[in-house]
């Protein structure tokens, strides 16, 4: 069954969502047809949208700003792949894949036909605008830097913290919360670990993971059959619920697999963790490890090191009043250098120099 066509306004915005074939996100075989049947329906809806001074693919996933470069190419206008994660490179991280694959060779092949076609590139991060310019060959003038940022706005709740934690059923107890996917990516068999190690103060803490993934059924398997009382699994939650489980949890997790790959990543849900006044446990190396320890908004332990992270966790429910600082360190930082405003800003004035520049050659 395809998932039809559909507009919407989203503050302004006109958001049009194009036929897909859904397909769970796990298996080559089903990410291929999800990627593939997105990249094929995009192009054509496109088609019907008009023309464009700029067309903006962005890379979660490799196929998809194909269709953003057939829509420059059909309308002449300039192309700006946005890279916020890097692939296929992440399939070897995950263990996904072999250099030797068919599908890294090809998916090696796409990226390289988009990297040379952009007119211009956007990283989310400094290391990964290093990677492409190092490995991939991409002039360093033409990519740039617009880190992930936060509507602050989207975070603030009045909800006592009481009734917040009496929804959640999380009252009387340390709660760590992870939100986001549940994927081989996300180091959640390390979190099940921890919480395996505080099972003898189960009543004391307790873990809640939102959100769905490849991985969400065996990880909430794996806690049913180890008798982790102290963990629970809500599931999939409407994105306007997030401000409140947030307001439920004393700390918030951001955690990934320990790869060079992941090293170049910052997830975005530190940035929505700190706008929500929350502190930062983060076993993610390399440029999200600076900046947690640059904003003061959390700690950060090994990755892949269950018991750095319960050290992590113990050490933050023992001490309030650390949490509270780093809590107040994170608002502050992302409201004065990580709001969408200012990232929109800076995105605007990429844009614009692109246009310029290709309409003068």
């Amino acid at each position: 069954m395809l998932r039809g066509v559909s507009v919407e306004d989203d503050h302004g915005v006109r958001v049009v969502r194009t036929l897909v074939v859904p397909r769970p996100n796990r298996g080559a075989l089903n990410r291929g047809i999800l990627f593939g049947s997105f990249t094929a329906f995009a192009s054509l809806t496109s088609l019907a949208l008009g023309r464009a001074d700029v067309v903006i693919g962005t890379v979660p996933q490799p196929l998809s700003p194909l269709a953003a470069w057939w829509k420059s190419r059909l309308g002449r206008a300039a192309f700006v792949l946005e890279i916020r994660d890097l692939w296929p490179e992440g399939l070897l991280a995950t263990g996904q894949a072999s250099k030797t694959s068919i599908s890294y060779r090809a998916l090696d092949r796409v990226a390289s036909f988009l990297y040379n076609r952009a007119h211009h590139t956007v990283a989310v991060t400094g290391a990964i605008r290093d990677e492409l310019i190092q490995s991939r060959g991409v002039s360093s003038d033409l990519v740039s830097v617009v880190p992930a940022g936060v509507r602050t706005e989207d975070f603030a709740t009045d909800e006592r913290i009481s009734d917040a934690g009496s929804k959640w059923g999380a009252s009387d107890r340390f709660v760590v919360s992870y939100v986001g996917t549940h994927g081989n990516a996300h180091d959640l068999w390390t979190v099940l670990e921890s919480a395996s190690q505080m099972k003898s103060i189960a009543d004391r803490v307790l873990f809640l993971f939102a959100g769905g993934g490849a991985e969400a059924d065996a990880l909430r398997a794996h806690a049913s059959a180890n008798g982790l009382t102290n963990v629970r699994f809500l599931g999939q939650i409407e994105r306007s619920q997030i401000p409140s489980l947030l307001r439920a949890s004393d700390i918030c997790l951001a955690t990934l697999r320990d790869s060079p790959v992941f090293r170049t990543a910052v997830p975005t849900k530190i940035y929505e963790y700190m706008a929500a006044g929350k502190p930062v446990l983060s076993n993610v190396a390399g440029e999200a490890e600076a900046l947690v320890r640059t904003s003061g908004s959390g700690l950060t332990v090994a990755p892949g090191d269950p018991g750095a992270l319960t050290t992590g966790i113990l050490r933050l429910m023992q001490d309030p009043d650390l949490c509270t600082r780093m809590g107040e360190a994170g608002q502050k930082y992302v409201s004065e250098t990580a709001s969408w405003a200012s990232r929109g800003d800076l995105y605007l004035d990429i844009l614009e120099q692109t246009v310029n520049r290709i309409k003068a050659r």
